[in-house]
């Protein structure tokens, strides 16, 4: 029996409905949301009827143990239960002072951190010179961390290296950077070792530095931050440095990328200085490629990382936001915002001169025949379509597809046309091959691949760029230039007007804090359209490369099934059988006999009944399902609170970010070899991501707890 009662905090509590089920009907049950009435005591006051909605089923081993935890758990007041088993905080060591850091050569011998290799010989590896830790750390991990939740693949991220990074420690004694890694890929979120007192650290293969992701979309960003190291039990987060987003969406699998980035504090500045480098090897490793297309047919899953500390939630707000907090008012972020919505504005001269390339059929496709020629290529195809489409106006709705897929492929083009083969995407035969093979062919790139060509090739697109910006600033001074005429002749004219009006609007910058309540939701408007144009632009310029394919086939095949639809001889018939209807003298008939009748039957209170029942039906169910939803919601954020911990940070499910970071010209990509060693797996870290529709597990169902609690044995760090 459920008792429904009204909560009363100064006297007894009012029963309100009661609702009584069967045994049999509980036993039965197997978790489905069901609807019962409640017998009420008092009359309702609305036609609604008092409903009960529940949830019933066996419970189950995993049940029992997770109510023991919870009340374990709420007696310590404490959040984030299972913390440890799905959270890697950075993994500190103990610094003795009077250690010291060098030995006098040559060569000069500095002490390798975080400590030497416990698999071999202490003295082999604890003094290295500047070369052997360099090379030591290229070599391969040792001790993997597996995490996330998705099926799709893995992606084996390792941080090897920073340079240059900036000096955090303001002690008197004279320290430097204890820097650490902190990476977020979709729902997991893990650290590196700490290096203390350096701004070069160098992470070795047997420390905490490898992590093997479980991919659950191929849209996914690895989300890197490099941070100062404060401690633990710091009121403050540890000390940020700078950011880095890795899109791994072009990334070919069975392929070593070793890869040198600029960190940077900004995701919106106009001009981001870096404030060190970092430097990663990544390798992908998908199950079947065809999976994967089929993950891009619905939108990525919204990810979400709970942190139990308010320091690690600002470490992470960092990773995915950067310096950066667009839930306040930020005038800086309003003026990137427009500056970037004008940058768009910047393409109109790329569009008007591929309109004349196509038009005054000047050659751009090369062909290698003795002698190199310029075809063009799209003028011929531009040719014959119009024409054809012209002679036969019934294939106007497939050349409008044709043209989006046509559209696609000229920017997958011309994107291979940059010499530098990080800016390139996988090419539309690429990842036909992909598909018909059921896995991505690896690629090999060498070190400042083509640097010559990239530099000029930059120079000429910096020129451009230079010549575009010059025109647009003569333009707004000329413009300017009018505006202060106009401005002073009326003046002249409204003299004491204009100065009284001077006097009144004075304040400086007192002026803004009244106006938050309208530029807050400005700034945030205009965040959201230009995450939008993010988004539409990583797809059209194939950052996201399997969207880009699959619009390329649907427009392509969608094209080919409208060129076989007769649209003139359906509109000619539909319009004949309109006009023959609707517009002859029969319609005076209807006139007398039917529309009389039409109106006799659906006049009254029985209409009106009917509209009203209809009405209340949409309301109730309407009404449901945003009550389902918001149970669903409530439900799954109060349990990743119980599990992980009350601070939450949105991982991005799209190419969100203003700047998409490129590799530096000395990364490099090889095969990865058959014959490299297996990933040596020490500790397995849940993803955060839930599912279920009353005790939530983990999506990677197939890990228990009591599995995860030896592997932890292995000495993984927690914050």
């Amino acid at each position: 029996t459920f008792l429904v009662k009204d909560y009363d905090g100064l006297s007894s509590n009012d029963v309100i409905g009661k609702l009584s089920i069967s045994q049999e009907d509980l036993l039965q049950s197997k978790g489905e949301r069901k609807e019962y009435e409640l017998a009420t005591t008092k009359k309702s006051s609305t036609p609604l009827k008092p409903l009960l909605n529940v949830r019933v089923r066996p419970a189950v081993e995993s049940d029992f143990k997770f109510i023991q935890t919870l009340h374990s758990i709420q007696k310590s007041k404490k959040e984030g239960v299972y913390t440890d088993t799905a959270f890697v905080g950075p993994k500190p060591h103990s610094v003795t002072m009077l250690k010291r850091e060098t030995k006098s050569g040559p060569p000069v011998l500095y002490r390798v951190k975080p400590g030497p290799d416990p698999s071999r010989d202490v003295y082999d590896t604890k003094w290295l010179s500047e070369e052997q830790i360099n090379e030591e750390s290229m070599s391969p991990s040792t001790n993997w961390v597996e995490c996330g939740s998705g099926n799709l693949g893995r992606l084996f991220v390792e941080v090897i290296s920073c340079d240059n990074l900036p000096n955090m420690d303001t002690s008197a004694m004279g320290g430097k950077t204890d820097a650490f890694a902190c990476l977020i890929y979709e729902d997991a979120i893990v650290s590196t070792d700490v290096i203390n007192d350096t701004n070069s650290p160098r992470w070795m293969p047997w420390s905490q530095r490898a992590f093997a992701f479980h991919v659950m979309h191929p849209s996914s960003q690895i989300l890197i931050g490099v941070f100062d190291y404060d401690g633990e039990g710091m009121l403050d987060a540890h000390d940020p440095i700078g950011r880095v987003s890795i899109n791994v969406t072009n990334f070919r699998a069975d392929t070593d990328y070793i890869l040198n980035y600029d960190l940077f504090e900004s995701t919106l500045d106009d001009d981001r200085k870096s404030v060190g480098k970092i430097k990663v090897r990544v390798r992908l490793e998908w199950k079947e490629y065809r999976n994967v297309l089929k993950a891009c047919l619905s939108p990525p899953p919204a990810c979400y990382v709970n942190t139990p500390r308010d320091g690690a939630f600002k470490s992470a707000y960092f990773v995915v936001h950067g310096e950066e907090n667009l839930q306040v008012l930020d005038t800086k972020a309003i003026k990137s915002y427009r500056t970037e919505l004008e940058s768009y504005l910047g393409i109109i001269p790329s569009i008007k001169e591929a309109v004349m390339t196509v038009l005054l059929w000047r050659g751009h496709y090369e062909l290698n025949i003795g002698a190199k020629i310029k075809l063009p290529l799209h003028s011929i195809l531009c040719f014959f379509l119009s024409t054809f489409v012209v002679e036969n106006l019934n294939y106007i709705p497939a050349f409008s597809l044709f043209c989006i897929a046509w559209l696609l492929l000229a920017t997958n083009e011309e994107r291979q046309r940059n010499p530098s083969p990080w800016k390139h995407s996988l090419t539309f035969s690429e990842m036909w091959y992909a598909v018909l093979a059921n896995s991505s062919p690896s690629i090999e790139i060498a070190d400042n691949e083509n640097e010559a060509a990239i530099r000029r090739y930059e120079e000429a697109k910096a020129a451009e760029a230079k010549a575009q910006v010059d025109k647009t600033l003569e333009m707004k001074k000329q413009n300017e230039e009018l505006g202060n005429y106009m401005a002073d002749e009326a003046a002249e004219s409204l003299e004491d007007s204009t100065a009284y009006q001077a006097t009144s609007v004075g304040g400086g910058g007192l002026q803004i804090n009244p106006l938050k309540p309208i530029l807050l939701p400005i700034q945030r408007i205009l965040g959201q359209v230009c995450i939008g144009l993010r988004i539409v632009s990583s797809i059209v310029s194939w950052d996201e490369s399997q969207y880009a394919f699959i619009i390329t086939n649907a427009c392509i095949v969608g094209g080919l099934i409208l060129m076989f639809i007769p649209w003139s001889f359906f509109l000619r018939w539909i319009a004949r059988i309109l006009v023959w209807i609707l517009t002859g003298p029969w319609m005076k008939l209807v006139d007398i006999y039917v529309l009389p009748r039409l109106e006799e039957k659906d006049s009254g209170m029985s209409k009106v009944k009917a509209l009203m029942d209809q009405k209340a039906a949409t309301i109730i169910n309407t009404k449901q399902q945003a009550m389902i939803t918001k149970e669903q919601y409530m439900k799954y954020f109060a349990m990743k609170r119980y599990m992980f911990g009350k601070y939450v940070v949105r991982v991005p499910q799209f190419k969100e970010y203003r700047y998409s970071d490129v590799p530096h010209a000395e990364s490099y990509a090889k095969p990865h070899s058959p014959d490299a060693p297996k990933e040596n797996i020490v500790a397995v870290k849940h993803g955060q991501k839930l599912v279920g529709d009353m005790i939530m597990e983990w999506n990677d169902a197939g890990d228990d707890f009591e599995k995860v609690e030896k592997e932890e044995e292995a000495g993984v760090g927690t914050e």
